[in-house]
């Protein structure tokens, strides 16, 4: 569903807001170039796949660290990040 969430930065921030400290946050992604996520895009309106490093960025900029990302098949990632432990903020 993280491609019809309007403004990452803020759905990750609430992601984070309501996840307990030290906790993880993983979800699929799409490469943004691939040929089966630009027909999808075409197909389901509202559906937007922002390159990977805004995707990092907005992790990032809503508090996550730890990011680690893995290949799923040859066009989706799957992301993980953590939240940092309440002694890490």
């Amino acid at each position: 569903t993280v491609y019809f969430w309007g403004d990452l930065e803020k759905a990750f921030a609430e992601v984070s807001r309501v996840l307990k400290p030290g906790g993880l946050f993983t979800f699929s992604y799409a490469e943004q170039n691939a040929a089966t996520t630009r027909y999808w895009c075409k197909k389901v309106e509202g559906m937007k796949v922002l390159p990977v490093k805004n995707v990092k960025k907005a992790l990032k900029t809503a508090g996550f660290h730890n990011l680690k990302m893995a290949s799923k098949g040859s066009y989706s990632l799957n992301f993980c990040a953590t939240k940092p432990a309440e002694s890490e903020e």
